[in-house]
């Protein structure tokens, strides 16, 4: 008798810890977690001069959504997010290029001069909470932006 009370309580533990299982395994799922919608996004940026820019980063970012994406300006001026980004608003941040790394044996004059960029890009544009680039919203559907400069 003993042995078919054990049995019977098993296979009872077995039940409740399968339905626990079940229920913590949906709990995580909810209209919040569904699919979100992406969108293209690519564009120019116009220094102040009204000079297309061709050197540089754009980033994308929503702080809310916690994401992001930084892309090169081109040599032709644009800018193109690589893989679509979520539909939402971002701020905008325009920085010069990254400086690459020094050779071992270079001087340090052949590095670029950084200051080249005060006038073609004007610090406020370079930081998330200066920037006045804010509230860009990405809809669905493809999303070309004319970024213009302006000076302080």
């Amino acid at each position: 008798m003993s042995r078919i009370f054990i049995t019977g309580l098993v296979s009872l533990l077995s039940g409740v810890f399968l339905l626990l299982f079940s229920s913590m395994m949906f709990a995580g799922c909810s209209s919040k977690d569904a699919p979100y919608s992406t969108a293209a996004v690519q564009g120019k940026v116009f220094a102040p001069n009204g000079e297309l820019l061709t050197e540089g980063e754009v980033t994308f970012t929503a702080p809310e959504m916690g994401v992001g994406a930084t892309m090169p300006i081109t040599a032709e001026g644009t800018f193109v997010v690589p893989a679509d980004i979520r539909v939402g608003k971002y701020i905008v941040t325009v920085t010069p290029p990254p400086i690459p790394p020094m050779d071992p044996g270079a001087s340090k004059s052949s590095l670029p001069d950084p200051r080249r960029f005060d006038a073609l890009i004007p610090k406020v544009y370079r930081k998330e909470l200066t920037t006045p680039l804010k509230d860009y919203e990405v809809k669905q559907g493809d999303n070309n932006f004319e970024i213009k400069l302006q000076s302080p």
